[in-house]
This record gives structure tokens, C-alpha cells and sequence, in this order.
């Protein structure tokens, strides 16, 4: 597949290009089952979660990933997934939705965008998770680049993928200050919004949905990723899509901090008309 035309016609045929919406904020849209490689959730049990924390629905995406040195390399089979979310689909009717967390570098583009090239979803997440030196949760990834050369590739990396109007949303988006901050002491969260300013104008470009994903709370931060700061610029630029997700990899995980988030969303957005 080549490069450019062909990815324009993927997002026609799969319906991304034209077909935005908004989501609910009573969905969970980042869930891993075990059709991903660090997840221990069935997704039938995580639906019975799910309706009893009171959520309206919840999608499992799952890790798409190309690159030989991540743990989930040839993990994720199509035809066994679509097999299991139909089947949950029956015993939760109008609650499931399916997805995928397209794991992208430009290095496997070809590989990518033929992978989604026959398959339909209804979320089609995006994230830069490796960079040339490793993966944004390695601390051996961090010790060979600059702040400057760590961004300059990871902002490559997302426009990269955001350019090619594939994805509906775009997760993840300063997680890699979880583990950055130990090497970069300069970097401060309320900074990465005007660092990554480029990447921030090609998601309202492109109509994307960004993600409020609550995982970093479990984690040690006190604050949703991206943080409150970053979210409130977001909306002050002209964004207004956003989606929530738990990006949880046990049921216990679902749906966690969503009320408090969705609380201090309806608040930044009141303040932002």
C-alpha cells in the first residue's frame, strides 16, 4: 500500500475520514482485554463491572503493535477478537464496543495502515509509544536524548500518524511524563501543551478525539493525562472532543476516578464557551 492516497482512501473505507462524532462521557473507551498482551480482563466480566459502576457502554481496544521488541508483537489474532466481541455483544446488547489502540511509528506505517485496511471498528485509537532509543515506559529510553531531541522525534511521531487521518482519538498524550521527569527536571507538566503546541493543532485539525485517560492517577500522579492545565489550553485553542478512558488491564480498573473527571470537565468547558 502506498503511502499518502492510499491512506486517504483506508480512512473513506473504514469510515473514520467523514464519520467523527462525539463520545459519551459514560463509556469507558480505553479497555484492554485479553486479546492484549499485559491485559487479564474477559470481557465479559468487565461489562458486569462496567453496568454496575453505572457506565452506559465500554470499548476494548486492543494494542496493535509492529515493533519486534514490544512484548505484544504478533499477540493480537483479528478473527478471535471480532469472534469474542460479537459473542459479548449478545449477552450485553448495546453496551460493547470495539476498538483498537493503534500502536504508531512511522517505521511500520505500510504494515499499519494494511492491517487496517479490511477491518472496521468503531474506535480507532492513536498513540506513540516507541521511539528509535525505546518505549516511553522505559527509563533507558530517556537516558540518551535530550528534553529537545525526545520531543522533537515524538511530536514526528504524532504528526506522523494524526496527518494521515486515520484515528478517531488520540490517547496517551503526556504520559511519557511519568517517567520523563526523573531525567528531564526542567520538564514541567503545565509546559508540554506549548511544547507539543504542533501536535495539539493537527488533532482539532483533524477532527480528532483526545483522550482523558485516568491511568497515571493509579499510577502517582495527581492529575488526569494530559493534565487539567493542558486540557483547559485545549479548549481555550478551539478543541472541544474529548473522550474518556481508563486504559484498564484488570476489571478493577474500569471506569476509575470517572466522576470526579467528568465533574471537572463539565467545569473547564462551561468556563471555556
Amino acid at each position: 500500500m502506498k503511502i499518502g492516497k492510499a491512506s486517504t482512501e483506508l480512512g473513506r473505507r473504514n469510515g473514520i475520514e467523514k464519520n467523527r462524532r462525539s463520545y459519551s462521557l459514560d463509556i469507558d473507551w480505553h479497555v484492554h482485554t485479553t486479546n492484549s498482551c499485559d491485559s487479564k480482563i474477559n470481557p465479559r466480566d468487565a461489562c458486569v463491572y462496567a453496568e454496575i459502576m453505572g457506565l452506559k457502554g465500554i470499548c476494548f481496544t486492543e494494542h496493535i503493535d509492529f515493533d519486534p521488541r514490544d512484548t505484544g508483537y504478533n499477540w493480537f489474532h483479528w478473527n478471535a477478537y471480532i469472534k469474542e466481541m460479537e459473542a459479548t455483544k449478545q449477552e450485553h446488547p448495546g453496551f460493547v464496543h470495539t476498538g483498537f489502540e493503534l500502536n504508531w511509528q512511522e517505521k511500520f506505517s505500510t504494515g499499519l495502515l494494511d492491517f487496517l485496511d479490511d477491518k472496521a471498528v468503531d474506535l480507532v485509537l492513536g498513540s506513540v509509544h516507541w521511539l528509535k532509543s525505546g518505549h516511553i515506559c522505559q527509563k533507558s529510553t530517556f537516558t540518551s536524548l535530550s528534553l529537545d531531541a525526545f520531543l522533537d522525534e515524538w511530536i514526528h511521531e504524532a504528526l506522523d500518524l494524526l496527518n494521515r487521518d486515520i484515528c478517531h482519538g488520540f490517547a496517551h498524550f503526556d504520559y511519557f511524563y511519568l517517567f520523563g521527569q526523573e531525567f528531564y527536571p526542567n520538564l514541567k507538566r503545565d509546559d508540554i501543551f506549548y511544547l507539543t503546541e504542533p501536535v495539539i493543532d493537527a488533532i482539532i485539525k483533524h477532527d480528532v478525539s483526545l483522550e482523558i485517560n485516568s491511568r497515571v492517577l493509579r499510577k502517582g500522579l495527581s492529575e488526569p493525562c494530559p493534565s487539567w492545565r493542558f486540557i483547559e489550553n485545549y479548549f481555550k485553542a478551539g478543541g472541544r472532543k474529548v473522550h474518556i478512558g481508563s486504559d484498564s488491564h484488570s476489571v478493577g480498573e474500569i471506569g476509575f476516578q470517572f466522576d470526579a473527571i467528568r465533574t471537572r470537565l463539565a467545569t473547564l468547558l462551561a468556563n471555556c464557551k
